[in-house]
């Protein structure tokens, strides 16, 4: 993750899940991207540790449930996430 992102989330008290997970970039254009499941997950596990591939992997296998494109718009939220600076790569 670049340095200036954060993350937001917004949910009722006692929900088990958030109803809204945000990304905040904090400097350049101050951008605000809106997280899926999926998306959430890839960002909080980015720490360099695994590739974007075994990330992409792990999470089709967890939360994708046979969808034919999840990884494909895994992907594009990744390459997105790239292109406005909040994600960097290692």
């Amino acid at each position: 993750m670049a340095e200036d992102v954060t993350e937001e989330r917004h949910q009722r008290p006692g929900a088990e899940h958030p109803g809204v997970i945000l990304l905040r970039q904090g400097a350049g254009l101050r951008r605000t991207e809106l997280l899926d499941t999926a998306q959430a997950g890839f960002v909080s596990a980015c720490d360099g540790d695994l590739s974007v591939n075994q990330l992409v992997n792990a999470l089709d296998s967890l939360i994708g449930e046979g969808e034919e494109d999840f990884a494909e718009r895994l992907y594009e939220a990744v390459k997105r996430l790239l292109l406005h600076g909040m994600l960097r790569k290692m």
